[in-house]
């Protein structure tokens, strides 16, 4: 069985159509991951996007040579299981959208940079999608739009819908016009709401499309230990806490040099730096054929990104977040909505040919916004 190129002491699992997903929960966890999918239920062919990782115990009267197969929800009790689908990773989007976590907390409390840390947040909604680009030019085999899971459309909305929200609260609190609690815009709250909102509705449509494909053949690998994965974790971690608190005032120190303003060193300069670990796992997740998983963790960044703004809005002590900051932050997350319908229309057409550089005409409509955002934010933006 091939080692996944993620570096981490993994396995990956096989799926059907050839597409195979790092089994990453085994790791983090300390228990052995699936090493296959068994066979399909009768006259049903299994979708390519659906793929299960679960860590369990089983008696040991059940066990036949260390491997078998059974019914995953209806005869045994699974312990700590888990369940990925290839059109979403919420889970691993969260660990990559850490940098930008931190570099916006750090800019709301000590560098005293809110545009910096808007822009971050926005940029990195913008920045995420054009890796889309890469990755449709970097997929030779056929078009990212044609392969990749119509489930994905359900990511993409939910997201397209926080981000229209952060733009709206952001011209209402431009006008004067955006409620507050204290320090903190009532707009926060809300964007918590609906993230966990969309959270449970992701949740659902997962659970009732694997409903149908529950039969899996497992086996347990003792080699990963959880001590092992927590200290490789926390190593991670810590390097990029370091390295974000500091990102704030290095790009404050480059905007006053260069007489950039700091939305537009926010927005293009300090997103490009902290989307590097999405970058990375999107490369690695293709490396290995799980284009579902790439896909996936780039739309559910942009889902928790926007949750960002609200821990900075906290954090920021002298009024509400998106009051301080410039309008020309608005034209980014609007921008952000036209790339996420963009994305879904191409979900839904699928178009099958490239275009101009090898891209097909959805990528090269991403890469043309991203082109004029950039612009527009670097003439115009304080």
């Amino acid at each position: 069985m091939p080692h996944c190129y993620s570096g981490l002491t993994q396995r990956c699992i096989p799926l059907c159509h050839n597409a195979a997903i790092m089994c990453f929960f085994g790791a983090i966890y300390g228990c052995g991951p699936i090493t296959s999918l068994s066979s399909r239920p009768p006259g049903k062919e299994m979708p390519r996007h659906v793929a299960l990782v679960a860590t369990f115990d089983l008696p040991r009267r059940h066990r036949l040579r260390g491997l078998l197969s059974f019914p995953l929800w209806r005869h045994h009790r699974l312990k700590n299981w888990h369940v990925c689908l290839l059109g979403r990773s919420h889970p691993l989007s969260t660990a990559t959208s850490l940098s930008e976590l931190v570099t916006g907390i750090s800019a709301v409390t000590f560098a005293n940079a809110p545009n910096i840390a808007v822009g971050n947040v926005l940029g990195s909604t913008v920045f995420n999608l054009l890796i889309l680009v890469m990755l449709d030019a970097l997929y030779r085999r056929e078009t990212l739009y044609s392969r990749a899971a119509q489930g994905h459309i359900l990511s993409a909305s939910l997201g397209m819908t926080l981000i229209a929200f952060a733009g709206f609260s952001l011209l209402l609190d431009q006008a004067g016009m955006s409620p507050a609690w204290g320090h903190v815009g009532l707009y926060s709250p809300f964007i918590v709401l609906v993230y966990f909102v969309a959270m449970r509705i992701v949740y659902s449509y997962e659970r009732r499309i694997l409903s149908e494909y529950t039969e899996v053949s497992a086996e347990r690998y003792p080699d990963v230990t959880l001590g092992s994965a927590v200290k490789g974790y926390a190593l991670a971690a810590t390097a990029v806490v370091i390295a974000g608190s500091w990102l704030p005032f290095i790009a404050k120190d480059i905007s006053d040099l260069m007489g950039w303003g700091q939305s537009f060193v926010g927005t293009l300069l300090v997103t490009v730096v902290t989307s590097a670990p999405e970058v990375a796992v999107t490369i690695s997740a293709l490396r290995i054929g799980a284009l579902d998983m790439a896909i996936a963790n780039l739309l559910g960044s942009n889902l928790f990104n926007i949750i960002i703004l609200s821990v900075d809005d906290v954090l920021y002590t002298k009024g509400p977040l998106l009051a301080h900051v410039d309008a020309s932050h608005a034209l980014t997350a609007f921008t952000s909505v036209m790339m996420n319908a963009l994305v879904i229309a191409g979900f839904i057409y699928r178009p099958q040919g490239r275009t101009v550089l090898g891209l097909t005409w959805v990528s090269l409509g991403l890469f043309m916004l991203y082109v004029l955002n950039s612009w527009i934010i670097f003439g115009h933006a304080q």
